[in-house]
C-alpha cells in the first residue's frame, strides 16, 4: 500500500513541473517587446566541414535577441582510383580521396573468381575442359548428359552423348495457318543424319510434304507426325482457319534512324515483304524485318505466297544524326573562365520543341547555365532552352564554363513539341587541355614478339564519367587479329571491351603478318547504348619477325627439265633431271642448320606433295618421268613452302614464327611455248566433232587452230602425236595425217571426234601444218565436266498404259547435237525393257522391229523411224529403254557413214498421287486454285513447277458444271482450253470454278492432264465433295461487356458461332434499345450492310468498324438485333449482340486542403468536383500548381463536354482510353502512338480540343483579337466567341499565348466554362468572367 501511494506522489509531482514549464516553452517565440519576435535572416557564423558541424545565427530586431542553430556536416566527396586491378584469383586495392578535405582511404577488391565459358569436347567420349576467359585457367571434368544421363548432348560443350537413343524434336509444336496457307516444319534428329518420314492425320486439312513442307487445305485441326526409322517421334498439332482476316502486327510504328522492328502476319503464314522507299526504310524479302534508314515514311507490304493477298504497314522515321548541328562541334576553354556561347540548330521547324542540355553528374570539369550571369545558383550540370519564334531559323545555345583541367562531355536532347526525344548530340569539351583525344592507349605503340603475341592492350580517359561505356575495337590489316582472351580460338578482326572506372578491359594483338611495320589498332569511345562515336584513337603494330626471306636456286621463275630427242618420242634412255633447293634468310643471316629452330621443307608438284622433311628437305630432285607431272609436260608447278618453330616446339599455327615459300614453272620439252586449243564437254555427251562448237558454245578446236595462222593462210593438213588420254580419246590415228580438205586422201580433218570417258581434262599433242608450208606444234585441251547433254537419251513420257510413238525428226536433232553438217541415215534398235516395239503398230497382229534397219528417210521399200509404236507390257509399267546404233554422215562432204549408240527413255505416270480435293456447300461454288496443280506437280515430278506448266481437263463433272470466267466446259470445248497457273492473264486455272447442280450430298470427280511444253509429265483427278446445307436461319448471340466505354465490334465474334455465320456474305442491324451504332463519327442507318471484309463494289462496309457507344450514364444491358444474309440475299441466321454496360466509379471528392477558399479557382474546382470531372490526386489533394499534361487535360475537357466517364489503367498510361476517345471523334489527329500523356498540354491544343468537343464551329472569315498569332483553323476564335477564354490583356495588349502551358488552376476556369456552356447555357450563356485573377484564364 505505502509502495503504491509513492508511486501516485511521482505522478502527481510530475504532472505539476509540466504545468510549470508549459508558459514558458508556450511564451518561447514571445519578445519582452511585446507579440513574437521579428527575427532577422540566417547568418552563417562556422561553415560545416567533412566532419565538423557550422553554425548560424540570427537577431531579433526588436530586443536584440539571438537565436543560433547547428548545421550539418558536409560529408566527404569521395574520388577512386584503382591501384591493382583484381584477377581471377588475387585481390585488388583502390584508393578514395575526399576532393574536400583530402582524406584518403584505402579499400580492397574482392578477386573476380574464374569466369569458364569455354568447354572443349577431349573427344574421348567422356571427358571435356573447361577454360577461363580471363585467365586461361584449365580444368578437365566429365560430360554433363542431363540428370538421367540420356541427353543427347553435353549441356556444356556440346559433345555427342555416346549411349543416347535415336530421338527427333521440331522447331515448333503448335502452329495456326490460313486455307491454302503454309508452314515450313524442321525436325533436329540424333543421331545427326537419322532418316525422318512425315504424315498427318487429317490430310483433307492439312497436307504435308516430304520436306516438312505443310499446306492447309481446308478449316480444322491436324496433328503432323516426324517419325524416325527407329520409330522415335515429334509432333506438331496444326489449326488451319479458314477466314479472310490478314494484316500486319504492328499496323504502324515510328522510328528512328537505325531503329529495327520485327513485323509478322496475322495469320502466320509464307510471305513476302517489300518496301516502297527502301531509302527510307528497308524491309527483309523473306523475315520481315525492317531497318530504319533515313526521314520520311514508307509503306512496307507483305503478300501471301499461295494467294497474293496483301497487308500494309506505315513506318514513320525520324531523322537521324542529320537534324541536330552544334557550333562549335567541340570546346577548347580554360578554367575559371568566362561564359561561353555553345548553340544547336535543327534543319526543320522545332520551335515548339526543346533541348535538355547535360553534363556528367558532378564531374567537375565545367558547368552551364541559360544565362551569363555569375552567380553560382544559375549554374550546374542540367538545364533546359527553348527555340526561338523565328519562321526561318531554329536554333539554341546554352552558356558553359570551365572549373578544372580535364576533359567531358556536353549532350544536347532534342524533344519535339509532344515531349518526344528525337535524337542527342555529343560536344566533346576540354578544359586547359590542349589534346584532342578522350582515350589515351596503353601501351601507345604495340609490339608483337617473336610467336605474334603482343601483351594486353587498353585504353583510359580522364574520368569516370564513362564509367560502362562501349569500346569496340577494329584492326587495319587481314594480318592482325584481336582476342579479349589472348586465345587464338576467339581472334577476329574486331571486339568489344567496356570501361571499367577510367579504364577499358583489355584485348591482345596477333600478328600473322612477317616484315609488318605500317599496321594499327583503332579504338572507338561509344555511349553505353551504342550509336555515335565519341573519340577514337588509333595505335601502332609492329611486329617482331621482320626479315625473314628465302633464297632459291636455281634463281628464276621457270625452269626446262628436259627435251623430246625428236618430233614424236620421248628418248626413254636419257631422262633427264634438275636439282633445285632453298636457303631460309633471317635478317640478312641464313639459318640453315641453326640449333635454335627447327626448319620444315614441303615440296608440291601440281599441289600434289612429293617431300617433306626437316633440315635436310632443303633440296629436291625432279626426274622427267616423274609421275606427278602433268600428262601434256607443260606448265608444271613444283613448290617449297618452309615453316620455322622453336627447337622442339609444337607444330601448330599459333607456335610458328616464320613462314615463306619458293616456286618455279617447270617444263619438259623445248616446245614449251607452243600454242593450245581449248574445248568443254560433258561427260553425257556420246562424242564431239573437232569442227563443232562445244558443249559451252565456245568456238571450235578446228577454228582456234586456224587462228593461229595467218590470214593469207590456211590449214593443210594435221599430225597427231598422241590420240589416247584418260580422261577420252579420238576418233584418229599418229601415223595419218589429217587433212582439212577431205578430197586430199581418205582422211578428213573435220570428221575426227572426241569421245570422253570420266570427268576431267584431257590433253593431245599435234603439229599444225599451213597451205603455204609454215607450221606449228600444238597442244589440243578438252576438258570434260558434269552436265546433262541432250545427246545421250531420247526421251518420251506418256499416261500409263499409253502407246508412245516414235518422230524421226528427234533422232535426227540427237544425231546433229554431234555432227552439226552431217545427216542422220538410219538405226537399229536392241531389244526392250518394259515392252514391245512394232511397225505400223495396229494391234496384236502387228510385226516387232526385231533387227530390222529403221531410215529417217525411208524410200518406198523401207521402214521408217516414224512408223514405229512402243507398247508397254501393262499399266503398271512406269519406264522403258530401249539403246539403239545410229549410222550416218558427219559432214555434207563427207559419204562415209560413222556409227553412235544411244538410248530412248520412255516414262509412265501414275494418277493416283495427282488427286486433288475440294469441298463444296449447298449449291455455292468453289474456285480452283493453281497452288494445288503446282503442289501436286512438286509432289510427282520432285521439282517446282515451272512457268510453262498447263493443266488440261480430259473429263465433265457427272452432279455439277464446270466454268471458266462465264463459259461452261463441255466435252466438245475442253480440249481447246490450256490453263496456266498464272497470276494474270487468260486461261488461269484460278477463274475455273465448279458449281453443285442441286443441295445434297454428293462426290463429283474431273480427270486433267498435265504438261510442261507439248510433254505430258503426269494425269490427275479433281475431287468435289459436296454436302448438303442446312437452309433454315439459326439463332445467335453475341455478347460484349464495357465499363462507360466504347465496344468495337469483332468479325470473328460474328463468323465464328456457327457454319451458318461463317458462310454469311453480309449483315444488317437494328436500333440499340440504348446508345447507338457509329461507324467512325456517324451514326449507323438503317439497313446499312456489313460484311466480314469491306467490299466497296458490293457496297458492304467492313464490320470491324463498327462501334457502339452507350448512352451518357447508362448502365444495364443494351440489345442489338441483326440478321446474316447469303449472297443470294437468303437469310442464313438470326441474332442478337447483347452488350453489359457499367458506369466506372471514382471516389467523389468535392473539397481538397489545398485549394483554401479565398483562391481565385475555388468556386471553378468545387463546382466540377461535385459534379465527379475532378478528383484530385491519389493523395487526396488537388495540386493547383502543377503543369497539366496530356492525360489530365483530355480527362477535364471530355467529361466537361459531356462525354462518358472511361475505365482508367495503371501506370503511366492511366489515361490511354481518353486519349482513344478524342482521336476516334476527330478532337485530336493521329494515331495514338504519336502522344505522349505525360508531355504538357499547351493553350492552343486545350481550345482546339474544347471547341471540338462542344462541336463548335471554326471562326475563320472573323478578324481576331488577338494581337499575336492563333490557330489557323479557326477553333481558338471559335472558344472565344463562345465566351469560355478571352485571352490576356495584362500587357496592355490582349495576347493568346499559344504555347504557353497551363497549371492544374489554371485549366480548371476552362473547364468550367466548357461544363457551364454546356449545361447552363449552350449557344452563348454565362459563364465565368471573373476578373479577380488573370484575365486569360476567362
Amino acid at each position: 500500500m505505502k509502495q503504491k501511494s509513492h508511486k501516485l506522489l511521482s505522478l502527481l509531482l510530475a504532472f505539476a513541473l509540466m504545468l510549470s514549464l508549459a508558459p514558458a516553452a508556450l511564451a518561447a517565440d514571445e519578445c519582452p517587446s511585446g507579440g513574437t519576435h521579428n527575427w532577422s535572416g540566417w547568418k552563417v557564423d562556422k561553415e560545416p566541414t567533412c566532419v565538423v558541424q557550422g553554425s548560424k545565427s540570427r537577431t531579433c530586431s526588436k530586443c536584440n535577441a539571438t537565436g543560433t542553430e547547428t548545421i550539418g556536416i558536409v560529408g566527404h566527396s569521395w574520388q577512386t582510383k584503382v591501384d591493382q586491378y583484381p584477377t581471377c584469383t588475387e585481390k585488388g586495392k583502390r584508393t578514395k580521396t575526399c576532393s574536400v578535405c583530402k582524406k584518403t582511404e584505402t579499400e580492397e577488391i574482392a578477386a573476380r573468381g574464374h569466369t569458364y565459358t569455354t568447354y572443349t569436347d577431349n573427344k574421348d567420349g567422356k571427358q571435356h575442359t573447361k577454360t577461363c576467359d580471363v585467365c586461361n585457367n584449365a580444368i578437365v571434368e566429365n560430360h554433363t548428359f542431363g540428370t538421367a544421363g540420356t541427353a543427347i548432348k553435353c549441356t556444356l560443350c556440346g559433345a555427342a552423348n555416346p549411349n543416347a537413343t535415336q530421338s527427333i524434336t521440331l522447331n515448333q509444336t503448335t502452329a495456326t495457318i490460313s486455307v491454302n496457307g503454309s508452314v515450313q516444319l524442321t525436325a533436329t534428329v540424333y543421331p545427326t543424319g537419322t532418316a525422318v518420314t512425315w504424315s498427318s492425320n487429317n490430310p483433307t486439312v492439312a497436307g504435308v510434304s516430304v520436306n516438312g513442307l505443310v499446306t492447309g487445305r481446308q478449316a480444322g485441326t491436324a496433328t503432323i507426325t516426324a517419325t524416325t526409322s527407329s520409330g522415335a517421334q515429334a509432333s506438331c498439332t496444326v489449326t488451319v482457319q479458314n477466314t479472310t482476316d490478314f494484316y500486319i502486327t504492328p499496323a504502324s510504328t515510328t522510328l528512328y534512324r537505325g531503329q529495327t522492328v520485327q513485323l509478322r502476319t496475322v495469320p502466320s503464314t509464307s510471305v513476302t515483304w517489300r518496301s516502297s522507299n527502301n531509302n527510307i526504310a528497308n524491309v527483309d524479302y523473306l523475315t520481315g524485318l525492317v531497318t530504319a534508314v533515313a526521314n520520311g515514311t514508307a509503306t512496307i507490304t507483305a503478300t501471301e505466297t499461295y494467294t497474293n493477298r496483301t497487308a500494309t504497314c506505315v513506318i514513320y522515321v525520324n531523322s537521324g544524326s542529320s537534324v541536330l548541328t552544334a557550333s562549335p562541334s567541340s570546346v577548347s576553354i580554360s578554367s575559371n573562365s568566362s561564359a561561353y556561347s555553345v548553340s544547336v540548330s535543327t534543319t526543320s521547324s522545332y520551335r515548339d520543341g526543346y533541348v535538355r542540355w547535360s553534363l556528367p553528374s558532378n564531374n567537375g570539369y565545367a558547368e552551364i547555365s541559360d544565362t551569363r550571369s555569375s552567380s553560382s545558383s544559375y549554374w550546374g550540370y542540367a538545364e533546359t532552352t527553348y527555340f526561338g519564334s523565328s519562321s526561318s531559323y531554329y536554333s539554341t545555345n546554352i552558356y558553359i564554363r570551365g572549373i578544372r583541367s580535364g576533359h567531358t562531355t556536353l549532350t544536347a536532347t532534342l524533344y519535339d513539341s509532344r515531349g518526344n526525344r528525337v535524337e542527342s548530340i555529343d560536344i566533346p569539351v576540354y578544359v586547359d587541355s590542349t589534346t584532342s583525344h578522350v582515350l589515351s592507349a596503353y601501351p601507345s605503340t604495340i609490339t608483337t614478339n617473336s610467336n605474334g603475341w603482343s601483351g594486353a592492350v587498353y585504353v583510359s580517359t580522364p574520368t569516370t564519367a564513362y564509367d560502362d561505356y562501349i569500346v569496340d575495337w577494329s584492326t587495319s590489316s587481314s594480318n592482325i587479329r584481336i582476342s579479349t582472351r589472348a586465345n587464338t580460338s576467339d581472334l577476329g578482326t574486331t571486339a568489344r571491351t567496356y570501361m571499367d572506372g577510367r579504364t577499358s578491359g583489355s584485348v591482345y594483338v596477333y600478328d600473322y603478318g612477317y616484315n609488318t611495320t605500317n599496321g594499327y589498332l583503332t579504338a572507338t569511345l561509344r555511349r553505353p547504348a551504342g550509336g555515335t562515336a565519341i573519340d577514337t584513337i588509333t595505335i601502332p603494330v609492329n611486329n617482331n619477325r621482320s626479315g625473314f626471306t628465302l633464297s632459291k636456286n636455281p634463281n628464276t621463275s621457270s625452269v626446262n627439265l628436259g627435251y623430246y630427242d625428236d618430233d614424236y618420242y620421248w628418248d626413254y634412255d636419257r631422262y633427264s633431271y634438275r636439282d633445285f633447293s632453298v636457303t631460309p634468310y633471317l635478317n640478312g643471316t641464313s639459318i640453315y642448320n641453326n640449333s635454335t629452330y627447327d626448319i620444315y621443307y614441303t615440296w608440291t608438284l601440281n599441289n600434289t606433295t612429293v617431300q617433306r622433311e626437316s633440315t635436310s628437305g632443303s633440296s629436291y630432285r625432279l626426274y622427267a618421268d616423274n609421275s606427278s607431272l602433268y600428262s601434256s609436260s607443260r606448265n608444271n608447278t613444283l613448290t617449297c613452302s618452309v615453316s620455322v618453330y622453336y627447337r622442339n616446339a609444337s607444330t601448330t599455327t599459333a607456335n610458328r614464327l616464320y613462314s615463306s615459300s619458293a616456286s618455279w614453272t617447270v617444263y619438259t620439252d623445248r616446245y614449251y611455248n607452243d600454242y593450245t586449243v581449248s574445248a568443254t564437254v560433258y561427260d553425257s555427251s556420246s562424242s564431239y566433232c573437232l569442227d563443232d562448237r562445244d558443249d559451252r558454245g565456245n568456238t571450235s578446236i578446228i577454228t582456234q587452230m586456224q587462228n593461229k595462222l595467218s590470214s593469207s593462210e590456211s590449214i593443210d593438213y594435221v599430225r597427231f602425236h598422241d590420240v589416247t588420254d584418260t580422261y577420252g580419246d579420238l576418233s584418229a590415228s599418229t601415223s595419218r595425217d589429217y587433212y582439212y580438205s577431205g578430197s586430199r586422201n581418205n582422211y578428213d580433218l573435220r570428221e575426227v571426234t572426241f569421245t570422253p570417258d570420266r570427268i576431267g581434262t584431257a590433253t593431245f599433242d599435234c603439229t599444225v601444218y599451213g597451205t603455204r608450208g609454215n607450221s606449228y606444234r600444238c597442244t589440243i585441251s578438252i576438258k570434260v565436266e558434269a552436265g546433262s547433254s541432250s545427246k545421250k537419251d531420247i526421251t518420251y513420257s506418256a499416261r500409263a498404259g499409253s502407246d508412245v510413238s516414235f518422230s524421226a525428226s528427234d533422232f535426227q536433232s540427237w544425231w546433229r547435237n554431234s555432227y552439226s553438217r552431217g545427216d542422220l541415215d538410219y538405226v537399229r534398235f536392241s531389244s526392250p525393257s518394259g515392252g514391245s516395239l512394232y511397225i505400223n503398230y495396229n494391234g496384236s497382229n502387228s510385226s516387232t522391229v526385231g533387227s530390222t534397219y529403221c531410215y529417217y528417210n525411208p524410200s518406198s521399200r523401207q521402214t521408217g523411224i516414224s512408223d514405229l509404236t512402243f507398247v508397254p507390257s501393262s499399266s503398271s509399267t512406269k519406264s522403258a529403254t530401249i539403246n539403239f546404233t545410229a549410222y550416218g554422215t558427219t559432214s555434207s562432204s563427207s559419204s562415209r557413214n560413222t556409227s553412235m549408240s544411244g538410248k530412248v527413255s520412255i516414262s509412265f505416270t501414275n494418277t493416283s498421287v495427282a488427286t486433288i480435293s475440294y469441298s463444296a456447300t449447298g449449291t455455292r461454288s468453289v474456285s480452283l486454285s493453281a497452288s494445288d496443280f503446282t503442289s501436286r506437280y512438286r509432289d510427282v515430278v520432285g521439282s517446282s513447277a515451272p512457268s510453262n506448266m498447263t493443266i488440261k481437263f480430259r473429263s465433265t463433272p457427272s452432279n455439277g458444271t464446270l466454268t471458266y470466267n462465264s463459259t461452261t466446259l463441255t466435252s466438245s470445248n475442253m480440249s481447246s482450253y490450256n490453263f496456266t497457273s498464272s497470276s494474270s492473264g487468260s486461261n488461269r486455272i484460278n477463274d475455273v470454278k465448279y458449281t453443285p447442280k442441286n443441295n445434297s450430298n454428293s462426290t463429283d470427280t474431273v480427270n486433267y492432264d498435265c504438261y510442261t511444253g507439248s510433254t505430258l509429265r503426269f494425269s490427275g483427278t479433281v475431287t468435289f465433295n459436296n454436302k448438303a446445307e442446312n437452309t433454315a436461319p439459326t439463332n445467335v448471340t453475341v455478347t460484349y461487356s464495357t465499363t462507360g466505354s466504347y465496344v468495337n465490334f469483332s468479325a470473328a465474334d460474328f463468323y465464328n458461332k456457327n457454319s451458318a455465320m461463317l458462310s454469311a456474305s453480309y449483315l444488317t442491324f437494328g436500333t440499340p434499345t440504348s446508345g447507338s451504332l457509329y461507324v467512325g463519327s456517324s451514326v449507323v442507318s438503317s439497313g446499312t450492310k456489313f460484311a466480314y471484309v469491306s467490299n466497296p463494289s458490293a457496297n458492304y462496309q467492313n464490320l470491324g468498324s463498327v462501334t457502339y457507344r452507350p448512352a451518357a450514364g447508362f448502365s444495364g444491358t443494351a440489345t442489338i438485333s441483326f440478321t446474316a444474309y447469303n449472297s443470294n440475299g437468303t437469310q442464313a441466321a438470326t441474332g442478337t449482340v447483347s452488350i453489359q454496360v457499367s458506369q466506372a466509379t471514382t471516389p467523389n471528392r468535392t473539397s481538397f486542403n489545398d485549394v483554401p477558399s479565398t483562391a481565385w479557382y475555388y468556386n471553378d474546382v468545387t463546382t466540377l468536383a461535385k459534379a465527379n470531372i475532378v478528383n484530385g490526386r491519389n493523395d487526396g489533394l488537388f495540386h493547383p500548381n502543377d503543369a497539366v499534361n496530356y492525360g489530365e487535360g483530355l480527362k477535364l475537357i471530355l467529361l466537361a463536354a459531356g462525354y462518358p466517364l472511361q475505365q482508367e489503367l495503371s501506370g503511366s498510361n492511366w489515361a490511354q482510353n481518353y486519349l482513344n476517345l478524342a482521336i476516334s471523334n476527330g478532337l485530336l489527329p493521329g494515331t495514338a502512338a504519336s502522344y505522349s500523356l505525360s508531355a504538357p498540354m499547351n493553350r492552343t491544343t486545350i481550345a482546339t480540343v474544347a471547341a471540338k468537343a462542344l462541336k463548335l464551329s471554326p471562326v475563320t472569315n472573323e478578324a481576331s483579337p488577338y494581337a499575336d498569332a492563333v490557330d489557323a483553323e479557326g477553333y481558338v476564335l471559335a472558344l472565344t466567341k463562345a465566351g469560355i477564354v478571352q485571352g490576356d490583356a495584362s500587357s496592355g495588349k490582349q495576347l493568346w499565348n499559344g504555347s504557353d502551358n497551363l497549371t492544374r488552376a489554371q485549366i480548371s476556369r476552362i473547364v468550367y466554362n466548357v461544363y457551364k456552356y454546356r449545361n447552363v447555357a449552350p449557344g452563348g450563356g454565362s459563364t465565368s468572367t471573373d476578373t479577380s485573377k488573370p484575365g486569360w484564364l476567362n
